[in-house]
């Protein structure tokens, strides 16, 4: 679910512009989502910190395009699951650097 979120937002012009826009009128430190892809997988743990802090923001420019992730993404199952990915990836990460 992570991984379709990053790459919904980041492969469609109008979704990251709108979240770009979001995130600048609520003066947000970071107003783009981190990509997602096989090769960047140490990136992965930055990426999920990155949409668990802007996770409404997120919900909010899913609902133009993505319905159905926009009504996943604020489940308890997945909210939890992104919660476990944001504790558990950093450690994970440090052992790989």
């Amino acid at each position: 679910t992570v991984r379709k979120v990053l790459n919904a937002i980041n492969t469609s012009s109008k979704l990251s512009n709108m979240f770009r826009s979001i995130c600048e009128i609520n003066n947000e430190k970071h107003n783009v989502l981190l990509n997602y892809n096989h090769v960047r997988w140490l990136n992965f743990d930055s990426s999920v910190q990155r949409l668990c802090e802007l996770n409404d923001y997120v919900i909010s420019a899913l609902t133009i395009k993505h319905k159905d992730l926009s009504k996943k993404l604020p489940s308890n199952c997945v909210k939890g699951s992104i919660l476990f990915l944001k504790d558990f990836l950093p450690r994970i990460s440090s052992f790989n650097k």
